[in-house]
């Protein structure tokens, strides 16, 4: 499906003057912008681990947020995901740094955040975990 800005004419002669009220002619509520079929919002980006090259998928919130909290703890994201890396064990890179982010977001301490990896509770405001 192709979407259309501003006043256009869809194959089938249907006309449409914006994604918004094309979801609402049929009946679909929108939260924003769609993305069209066969895409998606994950931006892929190189990063080092322990010193080989890897390519990771994560969505720009992620990327944002991980690199706040390398520059928070004066670290590069490279030395962060090889942190993540050492307790992800057995799990998937990305996962891993996607718990990270949640955990850091929600404590602010290194230490803690990578103790949740790759599954593990989030901490509480003392440090210790449910």
């Amino acid at each position: 499906m192709y979407l259309y800005r501003g006043a256009a004419r869809k194959p089938g002669g249907i006309e449409i003057t914006s994604i918004q009220e094309e979801a609402c002619r049929r009946g679909k509520s929108m939260q924003g912008p769609t993305m069209p079929r066969g895409r998606t919002a994950l931006r892929a980006r190189n990063v080092r681990v322990h010193g080989r090259r890897t390519s990771m998928k994560l969505e720009p919130a992620f990327w944002d947020a991980l690199e706040a909290a390398a520059m928070r703890e004066g670290r590069s994201i490279n030395e962060i995901c090889s942190m993540i890396d050492d307790r992800a064990a057995g799990y998937g890179l990305t996962a891993a740094i996607r718990v990270f982010v949640l955990a850091y977001g929600w404590c602010r301490r290194l230490d803690d955040a990578i103790a949740t990896v790759p599954v593990g509770s989030l901490p509480t405001a003392d440090g210790a975990r449910d």
